[in-house]
């Protein structure tokens, strides 16, 4: 995989208190260096509101028992040699370091993380591409649990995607391999893991609506991350214009995290939870692999015409699944009353009668997902 180029980290661990790099803010003289950085800072609350940074590199370095909360998109987000700070963060265009750090919490979004000579981090993460580590240990990985009003125009300025998050799929490159040692990835549907729980000054933010509490204002999807495969998942493929209306769809039928408040905690429990997402570029070729081959491809969709709506645009997919503990009656039902939403909304838009999504179920939709989030991420 490539990697974005960015200053290297000293080959020299200095100590806390010196500066480990110079930075470069470009050619820009309105931009003053003081308002894209934090440096030496101790235990305090810092804030950066929208439009603060506008899309801006921004640089935290030797800071120490601090919250900071950088509620804006960035061009690229450098952490260095920090320790027990709390760091909420929009979308990165770029990349993420975080270098030389030691028990922190980081909640950020961005195209691609990085971490070296680090250890004993949280990270929920929303990313494009899976987290690189390096020469890091007890690194914990989860779902990016975090919204705030502009979060979604903030992820477009950055380029970025709701549907794509490979927060599980970890790099490691430590030497002598990964390990358990090494990285874990945390339950996105345990208490412990609510962002008021992480990290608790999000609390005084949410008034200013700076810091969403509920499943209801989530902008991004809380992920699982991929299970052994089983008679309990679903796949839905479909074209971006209707993820929208899926995802509306979707909403009322997925589990909320433990911890929040519902009406009715049984009912809930007996919900779907999303397992993966992605936006994939397929060819012909593809797509009629997935379907299972031209015959079956018409077959499927009772309209030869399937394969130009579909082939060489992007797509949706999206994984979901019901807990072993929910009754597969009423998972099933679930999955079937998703279908039938789906096919009420695509039908609404007329035209010719093509299928407007596709989906499976069981087995095949463990198969299918395999194709989707493994076989195409290396094809693509």
């Amino acid at each position: 995989m490539g990697c974005v180029q960015s200053a290297p980290p000293p080959t020299k661990k200095m100590k806390f208190g010196r500066s480990p790099t110079k930075h470069n803010f470009g050619k820009d003289v309105n931009l003053k260096k003081e308002d894209y950085i934090y440096s030496k800072k101790g235990k305090e609350v810092l804030l950066k509101s929208p439009r603060d940074l506008n899309g801006q590199q921004f640089i935290v370095e030797e800071c120490e028992g601090t919250d900071m909360f950088l509620i804006d998109h960035m061009g690229m987000l450098t952490v260095d040699y920090c320790q027990d700070c709390r760091i909420v963060a929009g979308p990165v265009a770029s990349s993420v370091f975080i270098r030389n750090c030691e028990n922190c919490v980081v909640v950020i979004a961005c195209q691609q993380l990085r971490l070296r000579d680090c250890k004993n981090l949280t990270i929920f993460l929303h990313s494009t591409t899976g987290p690189i580590i390096e020469s890091s240990s007890s690194i914990s990985l989860g779902c990016y649990n975090y919204s705030y009003f502009g979060l979604e125009s903030h992820l477009e300025s950055a380029e970025m995607s709701i549907w794509e998050n490979e927060w599980y799929s970890v790099y490691d490159f430590t030497p002598g391999g990964g390990g358990a040692h090494n990285h874990s990835l945390l339950p996105s549907g345990d208490p412990s893991t609510l962002i008021t729980a992480v990290i608790p000054a999000c609390s005084a933010l949410v008034e200013d609506g700076l810091c969403a509490t509920s499943s209801d204002d989530r902008v991004t999807p809380l992920l699982y991350g991929p299970l052994p495969a089983s008679e309990q998942s679903a796949l839905f493929v479909m074209k971006p214009e209707h993820a929208q209306g899926f995802r509306s769809a979707l909403a009322p039928l997925v589990q909320r995290p433990a911890g929040e408040e519902v009406s009715d905690e049984a009912a809930d429990k007996d919900k779907l939870v999303v397992l993966r997402t992605t936006k994939r570029l397929t060819s012909p070729a593809q797509l009629s692999t997935l379907v299972g081959g031209e015959k079956r491809l018409k077959a499927f969709t009772k309209a030869a015409k399937l394969n130009e709506v579909y082939a060489g645009v992007t797509l949706v997919a999206v994984e979901v699944s019901f807990a072993k503990s929910v009754d597969q009656t009423k998972g099933r039902a679930l999955v079937e009353q998703l279908q039938t939403e789906m096919r009420r909304i695509t039908e609404s838009e007329g035209g010719e009668d093509t299928a407007k999504f596709l989906s499976w179920t069981g087995r095949e939709a463990d198969e299918k997902a395999d194709m989707v989030f493994e076989h195409w991420r290396v094809q693509t």
